[in-house]
């Protein structure tokens, strides 16, 4: 994804047909111009959410 360079960024996984399984968020790492990567491993079929975040004034919003 590429933003803004010097963010602090991360991604949330989440499978929302199986809420049991809960959240979990993992940190991207910045490269040169902006761009942010992060490594997704797939456990398990099913839907899955995944929702890039930036840490804004002590608060994480979503990327857009």
């Amino acid at each position: 994804m590429r933003l803004r360079p010097g963010l602090t960024v991360r991604y949330v996984f989440a499978m929302p047909s199986m809420p049991e399984m809960g959240r979990v968020s993992f940190p991207m790492d910045g490269r040169p111009g902006g761009w942010y990567a992060g490594r997704i491993v797939f456990g398990m079929a099913g839907v899955t959410a995944i929702t890039i975040q930036v840490l804004d004034h002590g608060s994480w919003q979503a990327a857009r």
